[in-house]
C-alpha cells in the first residue's frame, strides 16, 4: 500500500457520517424564522404577550448526548421576534418533572452548565466561523461570550441584554431581548445571520441542539459552521451606537498594618467609551483606567524549574482577546495544559504600571477582520510610561480556512523598542480536524540571533479517534516584551494517540484511551526533557467521571535550579509516576474531585494529594474549599518537605443582580494568608457598583523580622454607569 493510501485510510476513520439533519431544512440547511412585531415586549419569562402564540416555533431539537439522533427527551420549543431594537426569544422548556429542574447559579458569568440550561449562538455575519453565545438558566442567570474562528468561546465578554425565567407547572419559560446594538451586523438591509439553540435537562446529562450538531463535531454547540440560518429580519438599522460608561473611584489602603503607618486614600475617576464608526466596526477608548475590581488569581505552588501561568482577568483586554490572539495557546488537548510561547499577551500590560489610556478598533471588511491596540501606562516611581501596540489582521481565504498576520510594538520606559511580528494560519476540515501554524521574530537590540519561534500543529480527529502532531520552537532569544514565553530555547516534537469508544447501554457514556508523549531539544540539538504517557478516563452517564495516567519523564537541566528549600544539581533525571482521579457531577448538591499522584521527582519521591468539595446549600449560599498537598523528599539538603496549599471560596446572593464572592488562601511555601472579598451589585444593565476588601498577611517564623509588606489591607468602592446614545 503505497504511503497515499495509507494517509487516505487514516483520513477515512475521521471523517464518519454526519448526524442527521434537523427538521426545519431549506436547501440543505435548517432555517429558522423571525417575525418584526408591534406589540411592546414586557421581559419577565411570562410569554403572556399575544404575538408570541401567532409565531411558528423552532422545534425539532435533537440529542447530542446521550443518544445521538435521537429527539430531545422533553418537548422544546423557541419563537423569534425583533423591532427596532431588539432581537426577542421566547423559549417554552417543557419537563415532565419541574421539581426536579437544577437550577442554583445566580452569579452572572457563573458555571451555569451546572444547571439545566439554554444557550442561543447567532453568527451575525453569517460567515459560519465566529459568533456570539448568549447563556441562560432557570434564574434569567446570563453568561455570554464571543466566538472567533470556531475556537473556544471568550466567556469574559458581558454583553448587555435582558433576560427572564419562571419555573411553571409544565416546566420552565424564558425570555431573552438582545439589543442590536449589543451584536454587530453585516452592513445590508435584509441580514441574515447563522443561528443555533442548546438546551442541556442537567438531572439527566442531556445535550440537544437545533440544528443537529453530531458528536463527531468535537467543538460541540461552537461549531459555528453547523449553525442553521435566521431568515426574516428587514429593517434593521443598527445606527452609530455610542457608549459611555464613567467610573469613580474611592479607595483605602493600609500597606504595613502591624507597624501602624497611615492610611492612604485614594479617590479617582475616568471613562470608557464605545462607537460604533460604522455596522462592522467598533472603537472602544479607556481613560484613566482602573482594574481594582478585576477577580483575585487563584494561588500556585510552583514545584517546577519554570514559571507559573496567570490569565488575564481584566474586562478591557478580555473582550476581542480572541481577535489578537496569537501563538502556542493552552488547554487545547490532552498535553497541552497552558500558555506556552505567545507573541501577544495582555497581561504584560501594565503588569508594574499603572494603565493612562488606550483605544482598542475592532472591524470587518469583506474577506479582512482587523484589530488595533495601543496602550499608555503612567509613570509609576522610578519607572516610566511605557507605550504598548498592537495591530492584527486576518483574511477568511475561503469557507474555514484563514491566514493572519501580528505586528507588536513596545517602547518608552527609557528602553530600546522591542517589536515582534509574525503570521499564522489556521485549515479546519472534515468535521473537527484543523492544521495551525504561526512564525514570529521578535526585534530587539539587546539580541542578535536565536531571536524567532514558531509552530506547527496537525489535529485528526472525530468522536471514536484522535491523532495530533505538534511541533514548536522557541529560540534563545525570542523575548516579545508583549508577549509570554513559558521555555526559550527549545525544539519540541509532541505526538498523541486517542481511542474513544462508547459501549452499548451500562454506566459508563463513553471511554477515553491516550497514548503520547514529547521530546524536547535545545537550539544546539541536545536532548534536554522526554516525557511519555498512557491516560485513560470513563465519562459516567450520571455525569461522573474517573481516570488516571502513568508517565514517564526525563530532564536534563544544564544549571542548577532550586524547588522551594531544595537547590538541585545540573545533571540527568529520570522518573515514572503514576496519577488516579474522581470528579463526580457538578450537578450534585454536593460534588467533589480528588487526585493522587505519587513517584519519582528529580532523584527523590514526591506524592501529591488534591482534592475540591463544593457545597450548593442553597442557590443563595455555596461554600467550596479546595486543597493541595505535596510530600517530597529529594536527597539535597532541604529537600525534605511538605507544601500545602489552602482556599476557600464563599458566595453570597440576595439575587441575581446583587451578590458577592470571597476568596481566602493560605499556602505554607510563602506562609501568607489571603483574602479577597468581592460585593457586585448590577444595578441596572451594563452598569455596576463593586465593593472590594483585600488583605494580606504573612505569618514569619519566631524570631524572623517583620518586613513592612508583610501585612496590607485594602478597600475600594468603584461605580459605574452606562449612558447609550
Amino acid at each position: 500500500m503505497t504511503a497515499l493510501r495509507r494517509f487516505v485510510c487514516v483520513l477515512a476513520l475521521f471523517a464518519a457520517p454526519a448526524a442527521p439533519a434537523a427538521a426545519q431544512v431549506e436547501g440543505g440547511r435548517a432555517v429558522a424564522r423571525a417575525t418584526r412585531i408591534a406589540d411592546p415586549v414586557s421581559v419577565d419569562g411570562v410569554l403572556d404577550e399575544p404575538f408570541w402564540e401567532r409565531l411558528p416555533p423552532v422545534t425539532g431539537f435533537v440529542q447530542r448526548e446521550p443518544v445521538e439522533g435521537a429527539p430531545v427527551s422533553e418537548r422544546t420549543e423557541v419563537r423569534v421576534a425583533y423591532d427596532d431594537r431588539n432581537l426577542y426569544f421566547g423559549f417554552n422548556l417543557y419537563d415532565a418533572e419541574p421539581s426536579r429542574i437544577v437550577r442554583s447559579v445566580l452569579q452572572r458569568e457563573g458555571p451555569s452548565q451546572n444547571d439545566d440550561h439554554v444557550m442561543i449562538g447567532l453568527d451575525t455575519y453569517h460567515d459560519r466561523r465566529n459568533a456570539y453565545i448568549f447563556g441562560l438558566n432557570p434564574f434569567g442567570t446570563q453568561e455570554d461570550a464571543i466566538i472567533t474562528d470556531e475556537g473556544q468561546p471568550e466567556w469574559n465578554w458581558e454583553g448587555v441584554y435582558a433576560s427572564a425565567a419562571r419555573i411553571t407547572s409544565s416546566g420552565w419559560t424564558l425570555e431573552v431581548a438582545i439589543p442590536f446594538s449589543t451584536i454587530r451586523l453585516a452592513n445590508v438591509p435584509d441580514p441574515t445571520m447563522g443561528i443555533a439553540f442548546y438546551r442541556q435537562i442537567r438531572r439527566k446529562n442531556e445535550e440537544a441542539t437545533w440544528p443537529a450538531i453530531g458528536r463527531d463535531f468535537r467543538n460541540q454547540f461552537f461549531q459555528v459552521s453547523q449553525y442553521g440560518t435566521l431568515e426574516g429580519l428587514s429593517g434593521i438599522a443598527a445606527g452609530r451606537n455610542l457608549q459611555i460608561k464613567p467610573y469613580v473611584f474611592l479607595g483605602a489602603r493600609n500597606p504595613a498594618v502591624d507597624l501602624s503607618p497611615s492610611t492612604e486614600i485614594t479617590r479617582n475617576a475616568g471613562a470608557d467609551l464605545r462607537y460604533a464608526v460604522t455596522s462592522n466596526a467598533t472603537l472602544d477608548l479607556t481613560y484613566n483606567t482602573d482594574f481594582a475590581q478585576a477577580e483575585a488569581d487563584n494561588a500556585q505552588l510552583n514545584l517546577t524549574r519554570f514559571s507559573v501561568f496567570f490569565p488575564e482577568k481584566r474586562d478591557f483586554f478580555l473582550e476581542r482577546n480572541g481577535l489578537f490572539a496569537f501563538g502556542a495557546p493552552g488547554n487545547q488537548s490532552g498535553f497541552r495544559q497552558q500558555l506556552e510561547a505567545a507573541t501577544f499577551f495582555s497581561r504584560r500590560i501594565g503588569l508594574n504600571q499603572p494603565v493612562l489610556g488606550g483605544a482598542r478598533y475592532s472591524g470587518r471588511s469583506g474577506i479582512l477582520t482587523m484589530g488595533y491596540l495601543d496602550i499608555q501606562t503612567r509613570d509609576e516611581g522610578a519607572l516610566q510610561g511605557r507605550n504598548f501596540g498592537v495591530a492584527r489582521v486576518k483574511a477568511d481565504i475561503s469557507p474555514r480556512r484563514t491566514i493572519g498576520a501580528i505586528f507588536t510594538n513596545v517602547q518608552g520606559g527609557g528602553e530600546d523598542p522591542n517589536r515582534a511580528a509574525g503570521a499564522d494560519l489556521a485549515f479546519r476540515f472534515m468535521r473537527s480536524s484543523a492544521i495551525t501554524a504561526w512564525i514570529s521574530n521578535v526585534w530587539d537590540r539587546r539580541y542578535s540571533a536565536s531571536t524567532a519561534a514558531g509552530n506547527v500543529d496537525l489535529l485528526l480527529r472525530n468522536d471514536r479517534y484522535s491523532y495530533q502532531f505538534d511541533y514548536l520552537n522557541v529560540g534563545r532569544n525570542f523575548d516579545p516584551a508583549i508577549g509570554y514565553v513559558r521555555r526559550l530555547d527549545m525544539v519540541r516534537h509532541t505526538h498523541e494517540v486517542g481511542f474513544h469508544p462508547r459501549p452499548a447501554g451500562g454506566a459508563v457514556r463513553q471511554f477515553h484511551v491516550n497514548v503520547g508523549g514529547f521530546q524536547i531539544f535545545g537550539q544546539d540539538g541536545r536532548t534536554q526533557s522526554t516525557n511519555g504517557y498512557l491516560k485513560f478516563a470513563a465519562n459516567m452517564q450520571s455525569g461522573d467521571e474517573v481516570g488516571g495516567a502513568i508517565a514517564v519523564d526525563t530532564d536534563r537541566p544544564a544549571s542548577p535550579f532550586q524547588i522551594v528549600s531544595a537547590t538541585l544539581p545540573a545533571g540527568h533525571y529520570a522518573y515514572t509516576h503514576p496519577r488516579l482521579y474522581v470528579n463526580t457531577s457538578d450537578a450534585r448538591r454536593i460534588s467533589e474531585q480528588f487526585s493522587w499522584e505519587t513517584g519519582g521527582f528529580y532523584g527523590g519521591t514526591k506524592t501529591s494529594y488534591t482534592g475540591l468539595v463544593n457545597l450548593k446549600i442553597k442557590p443563595q449560599l455555596q461554600v467550596s474549599y479546595n486543597f493541595q498537598r505535596d510530600a517530597i523528599s529529594l536527597p539535597v539538603a532541604g529537600g525534605l518537605f511538605a507544601t500545602q496549599l489552602h482556599g476557600v471560596n464563599l458566595f453570597v446572593a440576595a439575587n441575581r443582580n446583587l451578590y458577592s464572592n470571597s476568596l481566602l488562601q493560605y499556602d505554607n511555601v510563602s506562609r501568607r494568608f489571603q483574602a479577597n472579598i468581592r460585593i457586585r451589585w448590577i444595578h441596572r444593565p451594563g452598569s455596576d457598583l463593586f465593593l472590594v476588601f483585600n488583605t494580606s498577611r504573612r505569618f514569619a517564623p519566631p524570631g524572623e523580622p517583620r518586613e513592612a509588606d508583610d501585612d496590607q489591607r485594602a478597600g475600594i468602592l468603584k461605580l459605574t454607569y452606562l449612558i447609550g446614545f
